[in-house]
């Protein structure tokens, strides 16, 4: 009997999707459709194997939340993540916490700086942050 492998994988529940990727996919699931149906937390665990599937990188990145993004940022930027995507999608801390990654990487410093300045005391931006942004091009 011939099965319907996306009205399956539509049946699934997160984890058993995550848990049967590799078996869906090769019996010719649709990524996005398996994308659409995984949590966060799922498409965070097994980026690897979804982009090795061929997953579109913007796509796995609208679907992550903050942590995941920032916990998972060497892998989405040497994938091609577009670095301003990441930056819309991470909260403050995470900026902060990455901001040296993201500068070289190549994130609008335009973007950063006001982040970072509205979010630290103003003598830790001026004392460490503001001397690395300006190595980056930044004009207060």
């Amino acid at each position: 009997a011939n099965i319907d492998i996306d009205n399956l994988v539509s049946r699934l529940n997160s984890r058993n999707i995550a848990k049967n990727l590799d078996t869906l996919i090769s019996h010719g699931a649709n990524i996005d459709n398996i994308i659409s149906r995984l949590d966060p937390y799922q498409i965070a665990k097994n980026l690897d194997t979804l982009i090795s599937h061929g997953a579109n990188i913007d796509n796995l990145v609208s679907h992550l939340r903050p942590g995941d993004i920032a916990k998972n940022l060497d892998t989405l930027i040497s994938h091609s993540a577009d670095i301003n995507q990441l930056v819309s999608k991470l909260g403050p801390d995470d900026i902060i916490e990455n901001f040296k990654p993201l500068l070289k990487h190549g994130a609008n410093i335009n973007q950063l700086a006001p982040i970072i300045k509205s979010n630290m005391d103003p003598e830790s931006f001026t004392e460490y942050y503001l001397p690395i942004l300006k190595e980056y091009g930044y004009q207060e």
